[in-house]
């Protein structure tokens, strides 16, 4: 065991408690975790953000479609291909937004606003993989009448659904 300021780390754990440190968390028994009203201040931020990239990049992949179909015909197929594209950006953006920032950031636009984090339980990095599960896992909470979204409130950890299947936490920076 070494002693690092009033902590004791071992030899080897000494590499990833520094990187720790140096990203600016604390020990995994020092977690400031965050609760229900900021985490949903968070949300609305991340929300008006998505909406605005969403309604930007459905303007934009609708034109080519929109250009290409001319006057209006009596084809009943007509804008079909141009209804699945969208369809399809609308389910893909958010996914990519979560997973990009939250496994590079490690928070969203939202909580960084907030100063929050998104840390695994032991408090390391979430993987992209993990965000992108994290997502769809916050579909479910929504789902269920945002029963997932109440647990925060009443959590010790002040975990979500999404928390508990994924395995994350939502602390202050």
């Amino acid at each position: 065991m070494i002693r690092f300021g009033d902590s004791w780390v071992c030899a080897q754990c000494k590499p990833s408690y520094l990187q720790m440190l140096q990203q600016g968390l604390t020990r995994p028994g020092d977690m400031r975790f965050a609760g229900f009203w900021i985490r949903l201040g968070a949300k609305l931020v991340d929300g008006v953000v998505l909406w605005v990239f969403s309604f930007a990049l459905g303007f934009l992949a609708s034109l080519p479609f929109a250009i290409a179909d001319g006057p209006a015909t009596v084809d009943p197929y007509q804008g079909v291909a141009g209804t699945i594209a969208i369809m399809l950006l609308q389910i893909s953006a958010p996914v990519a937004y979560t997973a990009f920032f939250i496994s590079k950031y490690r928070a969203t636009p939202g909580k960084m606003v907030c100063g929050l984090v998104i840390t695994t339980g032991d408090g390391g990095h979430v993987s992209a993989a993990r965000a992108v599960g994290r997502h769809f896992a916050e579909v479910i909470s929504s789902l269920i009448l945002f029963i997932g979204y109440l647990m925060i409130a009443f959590d010790e950890e002040r975990r979500s659904l999404h928390d508990r299947i994924c395995d994350t936490r939502v602390i202050h920076k």
